[in-house]
């Protein structure tokens, strides 16, 4: 079972630069957080990169707004409310945040450095939705919709 710990804990951990309590595997580190699940950071050499870390303390602190921004553009998701009529009754929640290099679209879009932020419905429905931003402007430019109809 990983440690679950809060967005406030791991803000100290970074700033620290304490990373005993992360898991480093796969050229990634991966922390769990009570409000943002899943966190992942590129860590190449099973290091992260001061810039990365400066990076997630400036996103980590201003989480609330990013997630207004990315219910933005979750609000106007379609889904199939037939087949799942209770779906968005309560919203979507965080379940995850990657740090790092990602591609987006069709494979025609450079890489990009910045954040993603994945969110489920509370309500059960079979999809998760990726909100990709640009950094440092922390601006959502995309929203992908992934996983198993």
């Amino acid at each position: 079972m990983e440690k679950l710990f809060s967005v406030k804990h791991i803000i100290c951990l970074l700033g620290n630069r304490n990373y005993e309590d992360f898991d480093f595997r796969n050229g990634c580190a991966y922390v769990y957080s009570r409000e943002a699940g899943e966190i992942v950071i590129e860590a190449p050499d099973g290091q992260i990169p001061d810039q990365t870390a400066n990076q997630m303390l400036d996103v980590l602190n201003n989480l609330n707004d990013c997630t207004e921004k990315a219910h933005r553009l979750l609000k106007d998701v379609k889904i199939d409310l037939e087949a799942y009529p209770h779906a968005l009754d309560k919203g979507f929640a965080v379940c995850g945040i990657y740090f790092g290099h990602f591609r987006w679209g069709h494979g025609n879009h450079p890489d990009e450095n910045g954040f993603v932020m994945t969110f489920t419905t509370v309500e059960y429905y079979p999809l998760d939705f990726s909100v990709k931003f640009h950094y440092p402007d922390r601006h959502p430019f995309t929203l992908e919709a992934w996983g198993c109809e």
